[in-house]
This record gives structure tokens, sequence and C-alpha cells, in this order.
């Protein structure tokens, strides 16, 4: 089988390109190549938590790594206790979404430990990883489960926790064509900071149309260094929406809670069964599975360029059609 070369600055150049390329390629034992890494981003070639993650999935797969231009040849894949320490605020969460689906794959089930940052504002966070996508991808087959040990907000990191993973997962055909049931809750994350800012950020939510009856949860947590995330929440497991938004120093709590709405408020009008995030996320399952649909909001260029790279390493082509203004259909 001949090596597969992948230009990591197609579409949006970003490391989803390596992250989706490295699983499949785990998966499938096809041998690949990737370069331009990043090239697009302001800064390019491959940051600590991408470095992480394919050496994570290099490790469990017995697979040869060469960082030249990251040539990528896997072997078999073991189960079994792995520890990845990013040692920055980089995401932990983006590294198990890369060896989730290659250690579903394992005879044996794993228990990978993680330390760095659960909530950083660029990648999913801890808590939608377990709240959002664990539970839709139970539903199609695969198990896994999250414990926290510390959370890690940004700037300092030093999160820890593990994801559990049943091994030989038998991936179902995804089906998601009608919208999250309509329950709304909200969700306050917060970590050293002033009892009143979880409270302005509630009280912002229910003077907040549609929002107004939604049920607050407020949780205190331990971390290396203050932290707050504000949590919109649609529907219940297995299909939920959720979308955060982490606070930042100097930026007023009810526009951190503003932020959240607005884009809950969106994909609420949209009628779309999975937002623009979990649908990108969704597409590696998809293509493992063979088939499958659902819908979601306009498509992003990550999308796009996910979608992409799965055709190049599966020959699986993973179709995008509009079915009106705001609500597009995906399907394989």
């Amino acid at each position: 089988m001949s090596k597969i070369l992948i230009d990591g600055s197609k579409g949006e150049g970003g490391g989803q390109i390596l992250r989706t390329s490295f699983s499949l390629a785990a998966i499938t034992g096809q041998e690949i190549e990737i370069f331009n890494i990043r090239a697009k981003r302001a800064k390019p070639g491959l940051m600590r938590q991408h470095l992480t993650s394919i050496s994570a999935v290099a490790e469990v797969c017995g697979g040869k790594l060469e960082a030249d231009r990251v040539t990528f040849k896997p072997g078999a894949i073991c189960g079994g206790p792995y520890h990845y320490s990013i040692g920055t605020a980089g995401s932990t969460t983006l590294v198990a979404q890369t060896l989730l689906p290659v250690l579903a794959a394992a005879n044996e089930s794993s228990v990978i430990t993680l330390e760095g940052g659960t909530h950083n504002g660029m990648s999913p966070s801890l808590d939608y990883l377990e709240q959002a996508f664990l539970p839709v991808l139970t539903s199609i087959g695969l198990q896994a489960s999250i414990e926290r040990d510390r959370y890690g907000f940004y700037p300092a990191g030093g999160g820890k926790w593990q994801l559990k993973v049943t091994g030989a997962a038998c991936i179902k055909t995804l089906a998601l064509l009608e919208p999250p049931q309509d329950i709304r809750s909200v969700h306050t994350l917060s970590c050293r900071l002033p009892k009143h800012v979880p409270k302005r950020q509630a009280d912002y939510a229910k003077q907040s149309r549609d929002w107004e009856n939604a049920e607050h949860n407020e949780k205190w947590v331990d971390a290396l260094c203050p932290g707050n995330v504000f949590s919109a929440v649609i529907g219940q497991p297995p299909l939920v929406a959720q979308f955060d938004s982490i606070a930042k120093l100097g930026v007023p709590a009810e526009r951190v809670a503003s932020k959240a709405l607005k884009k809950a408020n969106r994909f609420l009008h949209s009628g779309a069964a999975v937002d623009e995030h979990l649908a990108d996320q969704l597409l590696l399952y998809m293509a493992i599975a063979g088939k499958g649909v659902f819908t979601t909001t306009t498509p992003s260029e990550h999308t796009k360029t996910n979608i992409a790279v799965i055709r190049q390493l599966t020959d699986k082509a993973i179709q995008l059609e509009q079915l009106d203004k705001l609500r597009w259909r995906c399907f394989l």
C-alpha cells in the first residue's frame, strides 16, 4: 500500500487535519505523510497539543513517527493504561478526541490519563466532551466515560482527568434528523472568583428572551488559576447542544453569558439536530460506520476540510445538502 500524502494547508489548514489523518491512519493501517502543517495559522507547525496528539496515536498502535514532514506508519492498536501531559494550558480534549476512535478499535479497554488545559476557549471543553459529545457516541455503540481530578483553566493549565474507553466497539449508523428536545438550562463553572460572577450570569439569562425559565446549575471547582465558564444547554442525552463561553480578564460577566446565549439562540432558530462543532466531530464516526445522516447548521470551513481529509483517506464521499436558509443535511 503506497503512502498517502496530505497537504496540511488545505481548506482551513488547522490541527484537525492532523488529528483526523492520524486517527484514520491508525484505524485503517495506512501510512501517511503530512506537509505544510498548519501553514495558514499565525503560528504554523506543531504546537504542544498537536505533538502530544500524534505522538499518543503513534504510541498506542506501535507506529513509527518521523517529524521531518510528519510521516506516520501505524502498527497494531493496543489498549491499556496511557498517560499524556501537554505541560501547558493546551487542550487535553483534542488529544482525547484523537485517541478515542483509535482505542475504541483496540481489542481491550483503555484508561488514558491527561494533564493540561480543560477549558481554554479554542477547543471543546471537558464538560462539552462529557455532556454533548460522549452521549451521542454512546448511542451509536462507543462506550467511554470521564473521571476528573482537577480542572485546568487558561493560562495555568494543570488539569488532570481520565478517559476510560471500552475496546472492540462496533460503531452503528448515525441518524440525527430532528432537533434536541426543547429543554433549556444554563450552567456556570467557576474557580476562585467572587460569588457575584456566576450570579450575574444567571440573572442575565433569566432576563433574556427564551431563557427566563431555564434551570440554573452552579458549580465551583478546584484549579491552579481562576476561571469561569458559562454554558447554554439545549436538550438531554443522548442529543445535547451545548454552547460554552469562557471568561477573560476584564470582560463583564454579562457579556460572557450573552455570547453563549446568542450562539444557542441561532441554533434554536435553525431547527437542526446538531450544531456545527458537533457536526464536525461526528464526521469521522460516520465514515467508520460507512453510513449515516444528520442535520446541522451552516457547515464551517473546518467541517468542509474534515470531509475532504476523510475522503482522501477512506474514499468515502460525505455529502452536504442545503435544506433551507439555516439548515443543512450531512450524509454518507
